[in-house]
């Protein structure tokens, strides 16, 4: 984490203090509206200070570059020519024909996927054999990475990756993978802002893959918080939870896939409600995973 610069305005350094942002990435995975009621001070100032903390963050420009023109003062990412956005993204494969071939390719890098299906369809194993491939080569389809995988529901299924691995990864690092268990909403958004952008900085290997298997039990049915049951309550922090998916996988990088799970009964106009995203609809897209009568874990 980088610690916040010695020249702002004592105002801002002390409203900063008070609300307990002590690092540059603290005050930038606000977003704008949250820092001006934190901070109390208008829109412009709050450009101005992240426009500064961006800029602090990303360091000084090479010799004789243009000034740095930021698309996110969040990111604190030069502005970049179509050519070195297209050079930017990668695929990573899933391994499964029908769904690489949906993907052109494989799940983007950087973006976000919801993906749903019903139990049992096989989302988790789907999930396991994306940390396996994600340390494949690019040329091999993978991202040439480790990941981050966060469980709700479960402890993270050690054995059960280690013996995909063995068939699919031999040469699997699981020192490149990175696991937590969280058990309310709250704690996923605070783990996301907060503690996934220190371990992908401070990782022995570089973190191309974020696993969240899976969101929807944090928001609905039994185990889901009191205060997440009230519709409004709900959808502020499912919002909230897509922007900060879309600014991880923007700045690091990242494939991101969030798990989404979606009733054993649904009907044609559930399939549909799940393939744009029902618990998350800002997200990029759906894969809907289902039971087939063939293979009961497509």
């Amino acid at each position: 984490m980088t610690a916040l610069p010695p020249d702002l305005p004592q105002y801002i350094a002390n409203a900063l203090a008070r609300t307990k942002c002590d690092t540059i990435e603290d005050v930038l995975l606000h977003s704008s509206s949250e820092l001006g009621a934190k901070l109390h001070v208008s829109a412009a100032e709050v450009t101005r200070l992240r426009s500064h903390l961006a800029a602090a963050l990303a360091g000084p420009p090479p010799p004789g570059a243009p000034p740095p023109h930021f698309t996110d003062a969040f990111a604190g990412l030069h502005a970049a020519t179509a050519a070195q956005l297209v050079a930017r993204h990668t695929r990573l494969a899933t391994g499964d024909t029908a769904l690489d071939s949906l993907f052109c390719g494989g799940l983007p890098a950087p973006g976000v996927v919801d993906l749903a299906g019903t139990s049992g369809a096989g989302k988790t194993q789907l999930c396991l054999q994306l940390v396996c491939r994600a340390q494949h080569s690019v040329e091999h389809g993978g991202l040439a990475g480790g990941a981050v995988y966060i469980s709700t529901e479960a402890q993270f299924p050690i054995d059960r990756l280690l013996s995909l691995a063995a068939h699919q990864c031999p040469a699997l690092c699981t020192d490149a993978v990175i696991t937590e268990k969280v058990a309310n909403a709250e704690t996923l958004i605070h783990l996301l802002r907060y503690q996934v952008p220190h371990w992908i900085g401070a990782a022995k290997y570089p973190v191309r893959l974020l696993v969240i298997d899976s969101v929807a039990a944090l928001f609905r049915g039994a185990g889901a918080d009191d205060a997440m049951s009230r519709a409004g309550a709900r959808r502020s922090a499912l919002a909230e939870l897509a922007r900060t998916l879309h600014k991880l996988a923007d700045v690091y990088s990242l494939c991101v896939v969030a798990v989404n799970q979606v009733s054993a009964d649904w009907h044609a106009d559930e399939r549909a409600a799940a393939a744009r995203g029902i618990a998350y609809p800002h997200l990029d897209t759906a894969p809907v995973l289902d039971r087939g009568q063939a293979d009961p874990r497509v």
